[in-house]
C-alpha cells in the first residue's frame, strides 16, 4: 500500500514538473 502511494506522489511530482515546463 505504502509503495502504490508512493508511486502515486511520484506520478503527481512528474505531472506537475511536465506542466510547468509546458507552461514555461
Amino acid at each position: 500500500m505504502k509503495r502504490y502511494d508512493l508511486r502515486h506522489l511520484k506520478d503527481d511530482f512528474y505531472d506537475r514538473m511536465v506542466e510547468l515546463i509546458d507552461k514555461g
